[in-house]
């Protein structure tokens, strides 16, 4: 029987390096593909993680928008409210003025019947209509400077 080596082939050292550059690449290439999946996979989840922050955004400013607009109408309401006040007030402080004005009138016929003024000094000086001066004369005039009111009230 002849005898059999078994013996391995001895590889080249270029043989070795090619085979060497080929599992390095071939590593690299799967490397690269997990990386890639799991960076596409992280960029997805982001960006649904972004859009879920932006449709709460839009949410929460249209709760804002809709409740500045409820505020709106309501500055609108107190808007005519204030103006009604601010009127009636204009109003009642046109009243007290002329109240007083009128008041202060009252005393200086008072004081011009007392003295013994004739009904159309009071008529022009004071502004009182003709009845009016001629009601203070017959309540404040002295009996001795109206001798003619005497006679008609009685």
């Amino acid at each position: 029987m002849p005898h059999i080596s078994w013996a391995m082939p001895q590889l080249s050292i270029e043989l070795a390096l090619l085979a060497g550059r080929a599992a390095f690449l071939i590593f690299c290439f799967v490397l690269a593909s997990i990386t890639f999946t799991r960076w596409r996979r992280t960029a997805r989840a982001q960006s649904e993680h972004i859009l879920a922050q932006t449709a709460l955004f839009l949410e929460r400013i249209t709760a804002i928008e809709q409740r500045s607009i409820g505020i709106e109408e309501r500055f609108t309401a107190l808007d005519g409210r204030i103006q009604i006040f601010s009127q009636t007030l204009e109003g009642a402080t046109r009243l007290t003025t002329s109240g007083a004005g009128a008041a202060a009138n009252y005393e200086v016929a008072i004081r011009l019947a007392r003295s013994g003024a004739s009904l159309e000094a009071l008529v022009e000086s004071c502004g009182l209509s003709r009845h009016e001066a001629q009601l203070v004369r017959r309540i404040h005039a002295t009996p001795h400077r109206a001798p003619h009111l005497q006679a008609v009230s009685k």
